[in-house]
C-alpha cells in the first residue's frame, strides 16, 4: 500500500532494472541501458537498450528507401530479458528475411525492431505505437499475442483513459499520480497499512491451510488459469484484452503497414517439465508437472482474427509438436529459451514469405527449403512451409485452417489509401 498514491499494489511492475515508469504506457524500457544478469546454466546476459528505448541499435529516421521496417510488439517473450542480443526472435528473424530477401532482390536492407517491453499486452502495445512507434515509418508490425495478456490487460485497464469514442489515449502510472492529502488524513491513510496487511496475511493462512483455489483474476496466481479445462468464466476479459488488436490495425494500416498476429503457446501448454522451478511455479499459480491440455484458448484468438480479418500467424504447431518442448523455455524465467526464440522466428518467416510477399512478390507461393532457412540461419534446425503433423489430431492445430489472412479467410486487408 502506497500513502502517497492511495493505490495498492501487488509487486512492483515490470522489471525495475530495465523499466521505468509512464506517463502515457504506464511503464517502458529505460533508455540507454546496460544489464548484465544470469540465464540458465549461470550463462551471463547482456541486455543493452538504444536512446530510444528500444533493444539493438538506433533505427534512422526518417526510414530510408532502401530499408524494409519490421516493428515487434510484445511483452518479455518478444524482449528475451535473459537471451542474448543475437539469439532473440526478432535478431534471428531479421536474418531470415535478409536471408530470403538477398536471394531474390538485391539492394533492400530487413530491419527487424525489437519494442517487446515486459509485462505489456495489447493494449500497452497498441498505445506504444500512438505515442512513439508510428514515427519509425514501420512497413510491417508483428503484435506477439502471449497466454498472460488477459490478465495483465484486467491489470493496467483501470489506469486507462479512453475518449469519447472508447480509443486509448493512455495509461499514466500510478506512482506517477501524489496525492495531495492533509495532514489528518495522511495519518489515516498510513494507519490503514497494518489493517491491509493483516488481511493480507489472513487471506494467505487460509488458502495455504483448507487449499482453497484462487479464481480471481487479479492474483498474480491467477494469469494461466483461463488456459484450463475446467476454466472460470473470463469471457469479458478476454474479449478486453483482444479488442486493441483491431484499433492496432486499424492505425497501421492506415499509417501504410501491415498487420500481423503471432501466437505461441505458453511453456505451461506445452510440456509439463517447462518452466519447473518450483518457486517458479508457486509464484504463477501453475501447479508442478501440470499441462494444460486445453485447445480453446487457442480457439479463441483464431475466431477472434477470422471475425476481424486481423493477420494470424499460429506458431503453436511447432511448438507443440516437440517432444522436449521443455528445452523452448527457460527454467528459472516464464520466457522462451534461445531455442524457443529460433523456432518462433522460423515460423514467422515461413508465414510472412507465403502470405505477405512485398519484397519477395516474384516468389509468391514458393517454398521455402530446409537448406535456404539453415543457411539464413546458421541453424542445425530448419521449418519448410508444410508444418509437421500436429500432436493434437484436431483440425484447428492445421497450420492452413489457422493462418488467418491466407487460403481460408481471403486475402489480408488491403491498407488504407
Amino acid at each position: 500500500y502506497d500513502a502517497r498514491t492511495g493505490k495498492v499494489t501487488q509487486h512492483a511492475e515490470g522489471d525495475p532494472d530495465l523499466v521505468v515508469k509512464s506517463w502515457t504506457m504506464h511503464h517502458e524500457l529505460k533508455p540507454l541501458q546496460k544489464v548484465v544478469r544470469k540465464s540458465d546454466g549461470n550463462r551471463r546476459v547482456t541486455v543493452q537498450t538504444n536512446s530510444r528505448g528500444f533493444r539493438g541499435a538506433d533505427p534512422v529516421i526518417p526510414k530510408p528507401e532502401n530499408i524494409y521496417r519490421v516493428v515487434c510488439l510484445g511483452d518479455e517473450r518478444v524482449l528475451g530479458p535473459h537471451v542474448e542480443d543475437g539469439e532473440i526472435y526478432s535478431a534471428r528473424l531479421e536474418k531470415l528475411l535478409q536471408h530470403w530477401t538477398d536471394k531474390f532482390q538485391s539492394g533492400t536492407r530487413i530491419e527487424v525492431i525489437n519494442a517487446g517491453v515486459p509485462d505489456y499486452c495489447p493494449l500497452l502495445s497498441l498505445l506504444q505505437f500512438q505515442h512513439s512507434l508510428a514515427a519509425l515509418q514501420p512497413d510491417l508490425v508483428l503484435l506477439n499475442f502471449d497466454m498472460s495478456d488477459v490478465a495483465d490487460d484486467y491489470r493496467f485497464r483501470r489506469h486507462v483513459i479512453f475518449d469519447e469514442a472508447g480509443k486509448p489515449l493512455s495509461c499514466i502510472h500510478p506512482g506517477l499520480e501524489i496525492r495531495k492529502l492533509a495532514g489528518n488524513q495522511l495519518v489515516n491513510e498510513v494507519l490503514l497499512i497494518p489493517r491491509w496487511g493483516k488481511q493480507v496475511l489472513v487471506e494467505c493462512w487460509t488458502s495455504r491451510l483448507f487449499s482453497m483455489p484462487q479464481t480471481n483474476i487479479s492474483s498474480s496466481t491467477c494469469k494461466y488459469l483461463w488456459l484450463d479445462d475446467q476454466a472460470p468464466d473470463w469471457s469479458i476479459h478476454i474479449r478486453q484484452s483482444l479488442e486493441p488488436l483491431k484499433e492496432l490495425q486499424k492505425q497501421c494500416l492506415s499509417s501504410g503497414a501491415d498487420f500481423v498476429v503471432t501466437m505461441c503457446p505458453s511453456p505451461f501448454q506445452v510440456s509439463d517439465l517447462a518452466c519447473n522451478d518450483p518457486r517458479l511455479r508457486e509464484r504463477v499459480g501453475v501447479a508442478g508437472r501440470k499441462v494444460f491440455k486445453s485447445e480453446q484458448p487457442f480457439q479463441i484468438v483464431f475466431e477472434y482474427c477470422k471475425e476481424n480479418r486481423i493477420a494470424l500467424c499460429d506458431a503453436t504447431p511447432p511448438f507443440l509438436n516437440r517432444d522436449d518442448g521443455e528445452k523452448l523455455y527457460l527454467r528459472h524465467a516464464v520466457e522462451m529459451s534461445p531455442e524457443g526464440h529460433s523456432l518462433l522466428a522460423r515460423s514467422v518467416a515461413v508465414y510472412l514469405v507465403k502470405n505477405f510477399p512485398t519484397v519477395w512478390q516474384e516468389q509468391r507461393g514458393e517454398m521455402l527449403s530446409e537448406a535456404d532457412l539453415r543457411s539464413g540461419e546458421g541453424s542445425q534446425e530448419s521449418l519448410s512451409l508444410q508444418e509437421r503433423t500436429p500432436r493434437h489430431e484436431k483440425t484447428r492445430f492445421d497450420p492452413q485452417v489457422r493462418t488467418v489472412g491466407g487460403t481460408e479467410s481471403g486475402p489480408p486487408r488491403e491498407r488504407d489509401e
